[in-house]
């Protein structure tokens, strides 16, 4: 993991990019005004030589509990169950894009992180981006001091209680009165967990300069 002076250079390198990319009248006036990339538009860029293995990437919903419209769609639990097992010493990179953001998700054997830049997710007002570290040290606690969940699942239960919670009653309450119907719903709750490769360099020949292609594990 970054050390503090290497994650706020990480933050102001990524910034950069950002700003680059945003200045590409290509992608904000044909589809992101927001200047809100989804990972695609952002690997496609080259920024990074890193690539998504889709088939240990998985996608799902937020609520899945809590919206009757969603009950048979795949669930947090659903996610967390594949993305968590078969766990080796081999870390495991996620980039979870979820309501027009990302954060990074990374799985090891024994603990967890969540890395992420945009600190209103954390609690309101904070500007400042945040790491947070699960292990089997970790416990959530309800408001009357009842253990909710203790080990690397809190990571899960962070996502489900902390990220959230706010947004899917919001949404529970305007589903139960009529006011959005399911498009709504996947726009604001699909959550996609993106496994992350590095590509791997290619040889470099006499006659060429070197390119990427066969990715293995990202390694933070």
């Amino acid at each position: 993991m970054p050390t503090r002076v290497q994650f706020e250079s990480l933050i102001v390198e990524g910034s950069s990019e950002w700003r680059a990319l945003s200045n590409e009248s290509s992608y904000c006036q044909n589809k992101f005004s927001n200047n809100h990339f989804d990972i695609e538009t952002v690997i496609n860029a080259g920024i990074r030589p890193v690539s998504i293995c889709t088939d240990r990437s998985v996608t799902g919903m937020l609520g899945v509990e809590k919206i009757k419209l969603l009950k048979d769609m795949f669930s947090l639990d659903n996610m967390w169950e594949t993305i968590t097992k078969d766990l080796t010493t081999e870390p495991k990179n996620f980039v979870v894009g979820w309501n027009d953001h990302f954060f990074v998700l990374k799985l090891e054997l024994h603990v967890c992180y969540i890395i992420d830049s945009y600190g209103s997710r954390l609690f309101r007002g904070c500007n400042q981006a945040y790491m947070l570290k699960f292990d089997d040290s970790s416990v959530i606690y309800s408001t009357d001091r009842q253990i909710l969940c203790t080990g690397k699942d809190c990571c899960k239960e962070y996502m489900r209680k902390f990220l959230s919670s706010n947004i899917v009653m919001k949404l529970e309450k305007e589903y139960k009165r009529g006011y959005i119907q399911l498009p709504y719903l996947y726009e604001k709750l699909q959550v996609d967990m993106n496994y992350m490769c590095l590509n791997a360099p290619s040889p470099v020949s006499s006659s060429s300069t070197s390119s990427y292609d066969a990715p293995s594990s990202l390694q933070l």
